[in-house]
C-alpha cells in the first residue's frame, strides 16, 4: 500500500470535509479522485495524528478522518502544517522582508526601521528565550529578531508584554491569506509578501525620546512667538473708543444687537469689534449679491487697514498657546471672523451661497432687520392701537358692574402694566421686550375664556371680582356633579363585583369566596373583588386570572401524569437493563454523575429528560463532555 503523510498539508477542516495533500517523498499533489478511483492511499493527519480514509460519497469523493477516537476532532492541522512549512522556509533561506517602522507625534516623524530585505546569519526554531518561545529566532551577530507566524490568532498581549520587557525585536507575519497558495509560490509569499507588523523594536524607545525633544523645542519656539505677538499688540495701544461709520449705520438699520460684543477677548483688530462686524453685514453681506467667503472678508478688512500686520495670519497652534497665556476666550482676527460668520448663519443674518458651504450671502433676517428700521418710526402709534384692542378684548369677559369707571387712557399713562412698566413706555421697547410685555395680557384674555377662569396676574385691569364670582359658581356646579358621579360609580362597582363573583363560583365552587378577597400578584397585589370594582377592564383581568387558575390546575394534573408515565418507562428500562428490580430501583434513587450528581427519579419528568436518563443506563452509549 502506498503511504502518504500530510507533511505539506495545505487545508484541513472538520470530519467529512475535503483535504488537499502533497506526497512527502515527491512533493507532488495526491489527487483525491485518482486516489479514490484505484490507488490505495493511507494518509496521516499531522494535526491529530489520525489516519485519513478515502471515502466515495454519493455526491462527492473525499478524504475523511477515520472513526473518532476518544471524542477528538482535527481543528488545527492546516495551521500546524503551514506553521511548520513557514519555519522551515525561513530557517533554510535566512532572508526576510521587514516592514518599515516609524514613530510620530503628528508634526514630527522618526524612522526606526526602513522597509527592506534583511539577511541573517542563523535561524533557531522553537527555542525558548527567557519566558517566551518564538516560532523562529533570526540572528545577526549578537542581535536577535523574534519571528511569529499568525495563521488564525495573532500573538497574545501577554507574550507581547514579555517581548517588550525583554526589549527584543519581534515581528508577526500574517499567513491567514496564504492557505490556498500553490506550494511553489508559498515560500516567496512567507518571506516577502505576506503582511507583517512589528510587535516590538528596541530602537523605538530612543525614537520616542527624540520625538519628545523635538516637540519640546517646537513648543518653546511657539511660546516665544506667542509672547512676542501679545507684547507687540499691547504696545500698539489702539484707541477703540470712537464709534465708526459702519457701527453707526448698523444701529440705524436695527442691527445693534447683531454687532454687539460676544464676550470673546479679540486681539489683532485696530477698530472696535462692532465696526468690523457691521462691515461684514452691511458691506459684505448686504452689498455682495453673489456672496463672499471668510477669506474675502478678512482681505477686505486688511485693505481697510483694520488688522494688525502681526495678526494678519496666525497659525492655530500659535493661537492656542496665546490662549494658554491670556485666557480661553482669546481669539485672533481669522478665528473671530469665522466665529461671527457662523453665529450670523445660525441667526439667519447670513445663509450659505454655494454647494460647499464656504460662501455666504445675505439672509432673510438681515433683510428683515433693515426693513425693520423703517418700521421703527411707525411703531409707537401702531402698538398703542394694538394694545387698546387687546385690553378691550380682555374686558369683554367682565360684567359691566365690575369694569365701571375704567378708562384706557388713564391706565395707559399712569397705571403700571406687566413687570411694573407703564404701557406708554412699553410701546417704545424692542420687539422681544414688547412681546414679553404684552404676553401676560394675552394670557389674561385666554385665562378668562377658560371655565373656570384662573389668572396669575391682573395686569392692572379690573378682572379679579369677575374671576372670583365665576370660580364660586363653577365650584358649586362641580360639587353637585361629583356627588352624582360617586353614586353612579358605587352602583356600577357593585354590579361588576357581583358579575365576577358569579363566574368565580361557577368555576371554583366554594373556593370562590376566599379567592375573591385574596390579593393576587397577577392583579398588581389587589384582590379580584377590588380589581373588578375599579373598572370594566378590571373584569377582563379577573376573568383572565380565573382562566390562569383553571389552566394551572389542569397543567399540574398533566405534569403529574407525564412524570408518572416517564418514571414508569425509566423503571421498566432499568429493570430490563439490570435484570433485577432491586438494582434498577436502587439506580433510579442514586445520584448519577452524568446527570450533574442528581438522581434519575428527580430528573425524569418528561420525554426529553427520560431520553437523557436512558443514555446513562448500563449498556447504553455513555455521553461525554
Amino acid at each position: 500500500m502506498h503511504r502518504t503523510t500530510l507533511g505539506e498539508l495545505m487545508s484541513c477542516t472538520a470530519d467529512g470535509k475535503r483535504l488537499v495533500a502533497h506526497a512527502a517523498d515527491t512533493g507532488e499533489p495526491v489527487h483525491i479522485f485518482n486516489a479514490l478511483s484505484g490507488l490505495a492511499c493511507n494518509c496521516i493527519c499531522p494535526g491529530c495524528e489520525r489516519r485519513m480514509v478515502a471515502h466515495r460519497g454519493s455526491r462527492r469523493q473525499h478524504f475523511q478522518h477515520e472513526a473518532r477516537i476518544e471524542g477528538r476532532t482535527c481543528i488545527s492541522s492546516g495551521e500546524t502544517a503551514l506553521h511548520k512549512f513557514a519555519k522551515t522556509v525561513l530557517g533554510r533561506e535566512l532572508v526576510l522582508m521587514l516592514s518599515a517602522l516609524d514613530e510620530t507625534d503628528g508634526p514630527h516623524t522618526v524612522h526606526v526601521v526602513r522597509e527592506g530585505r534583511f539577511e541573517f546569519e542563523k535561524a533557531i526554531l522553537e527555542c525558548r528565550q527567557g519566558e517566551v518561545v518564538p516560532d523562529v529566532i533570526c540572528r545577526i551577530g549578537d542581535r536577535d529578531l523574534h519571528v511569529e507566524f499568525k495563521v488564525t490568532h495573532p500573538c497574545g498581549s501577554e507574550k507581547i508584554a514579555k517581548l517588550k520587557e525583554m526589549d527584543v525585536g519581534a515581528i508577526e507575519i500574517d499567513l491567514s491569506g496564504c492557505r490556498d497558495r500553490p506550494l511553489d509560490e508559498l515560500a516567496h509569499a512567507i518571506l516577502f509578501e505576506a503582511p507583517r507588523i512589528w510587535l516590538h523594536n528596541p530602537k523605538a524607545a530612543k525614537a520616542r525620546s527624540k520625538l519628545a525633544e523635538m516637540e519640546s523645542e517646537r513648543q518653546d519656539r511657539i511660546d516665544s512667538e506667542a509672547r512676542g505677538l501679545l507684547a507687540a499688540y499691547k504696545a500698539e495701544a489702539v484707541d477703540l473708543s470712537e464709534i465708526g461709520v459702519w457701527e453707526d449705520g448698523a444701529v440705524n438699520h436695527g442691527l445693534a444687537a447683531a454687532v454687539a460684543g460676544g464676550g470673546a477677548d479679540i486681539r489683532g483688530f485696530l477698530v472696535r469689534d462692532a465696526e468690523w462686524k457691521a462691515f461684514v453685514l452691511l458691506q459684505m453681506g448686504a452689498g455682495e449679491k453673489k456672496g463672499f467667503t471668510q477669506k474675502n472678508a478678512l482681505a477686505a478688512m486688511k485693505a481697510e487697514g483694520w488688522v494688525s500686520r502681526d495678526f494678519a495670519f496666525v497659525r492655530e497652534e500659535l493661537a492656542d498657546r496665546m490662549r494658554e497665556l491670556e485666557g480661553s476666550t482669546l481669539r485672533v482676527p481669522w478665528e473671530a471672523l469665522g466665529d461671527y460668520m457662523k453665529a450670523m448663519e445660525r441667526e439667519r443674518y447670513l445663509i450659505p451661497a454655494g454647494a460647499f458651504g464656504k460662501r455666504v450671502k445675505r439672509g432673510s433676517r438681515l433683510l428683515e432687520a433693515i426693513a425693520a428700521a423703517k418700521e421703527l418710526k411707525e411703531r409707537p402709534e401702531r402698538r398703542t392701537e394694538d394694545l387698546k384692542g387687546l385690553v378691550h378684548a380682555v374686558l369683554a369677559f367682565v360684567r359691566e358692574q365690575y369694569r365701571e369707571g375704567f378708562v384706557f387712557e388713564d391706565w395707559f399713562e399712569r397705571r403700571a402694566g406687566p413687570e411694573g412698566i407703564r404701557p406708554a413706555d412699553a410701546i417704545h421697547l424692542d420687539k422681544a421686550d414688547w412681546e414679553r410685555f404684552i404676553q401676560p395680557i394675552k394670557k389674561l384674555r385666554t385665562d378668562l375664556w377658560a371655565r373656570p377662569p384662573s389668572i396669575s396676574e391682573a395686569c392692572g385691569l379690573p378682572v379679579e371680582e369677575e374671576v372670583a364670582e365665576r370660580q364660586a359658581a363653577h365650584r358649586r356646579t362641580e360639587e353637585k356633579r361629583a356627588a352624582e358621579a360617586r353614586h353612579r360609580e358605587d352602583e356600577e362597582a357593585n354590579a361588576r363585583e357581583a358579575e365576577v363573583g358569579k363566574v368565580a363560583r361557577a368555576i371554583m365552587g366554594t373556593e370562590a369566596t376566599t379567592w375573591m378577597s385574596m390579593p393576587l400578584e397577577g392583579l398588581a397585589g389587589r384582590s379580584p373583588a377590588e380589581t373588578a370594582r375599579r373598572s370594566n377592564d378590571g373584569i377582563g383581568r379577573v376573568i383572565a386570572a380565573l382562566d390562569r387558575w383553571r389552566d394551572e390546575r389542569a397543567a399540574d394534573t398533566r405534569r403529574l401524569d407525564q412524570r408518572e408515565q416517564s418514571l414508569s418507562k425509566l423503571r421498566n428500562a432499568a429493570r430490563e437493563s439490570f435484570g433485577r428490580s432491586d438494582f434498577a430501583d436502587l439506580w433510579i434513587r442514586q445520584p448519577c454523575k452524568g446527570l450533574a450528581g442528581k438522581r434519575p427519579e428527580d430528573i425524569c419528568v418528561d420525554g426529553r429528560s427520560l431520553e437523557k436518563c436512558l443514555e446513562f443506563l448500563p449498556g447504553k452509549k455513555t455521553r461525554r463532555a
